[in-house]
């Protein structure tokens, strides 16, 4: 890889996690709000808008997180890996992540969540997203440390080929 091409890459990972941030705080206000709900098979308008909301954030965090981050970090690495599930299963070989089990959990929730108009048992779903939101949110701040410790980003006074940081 080039030195222009891996800065490239660092400047987006670096944009990318500041998108991540931005979506995780949404995220957990609409986890916040979610965590204490009951679970049950009827929900007023109001419980089921507020549940839509966690589940559109859990994607799209999880998104994120396996679509962006981690395929920058394991370019920065020089991993050739194509499939998802190369890729998580590297990221835990590596350290990046303590379980590509959980991750894949994440993923197919993730899944079901973007197929959700053939679902029948939306508390079911609902019941798997509050439970793997600490999962997806304790997996971001392990690939967040290991970003911070491995200085996978550009820093603020780095800069590019061009000159500008």
């Amino acid at each position: 890889m080039t030195e222009n091409k891996e800065l490239l890459i660092k400047k987006e990972l670096k944009k990318t996690l500041k998108i991540l941030d931005k979506a995780m705080d949404t995220f957990n206000y609409s986890y916040q709000s979610c965590k204490t709900m009951d679970i049950k098979d009827e929900y007023t308008y109001e419980e089921l808008d507020k549940f839509e909301c966690l589940t559109s954030r859990f994607a799209r965090l999880s998104d994120i997180l396996t679509q962006k981050i981690l395929k920058s970090i394991l370019l920065l690495l020089r991993e050739d890996v194509k499939s998802f599930l190369d890729r998580i299963n590297r990221a835990e070989k590596l350290e990046i992540i303590v379980s590509a089990d959980q991750l894949k959990a994440v993923r197919d929730l993730r899944n079901e969540i973007a197929h959700e108009y053939c679902i029948e048992d939306l508390s079911g779903l609902f019941a798997n997203v509050v439970k793997y939101s600490g999962v997806l949110i304790g997996i971001i701040d392990k690939v967040k440390k290991y970003i911070a410790t491995k200085q996978l980003t550009l820093e603020n006074d780095e800069k590019d080929l061009t000159g500008r940081a």
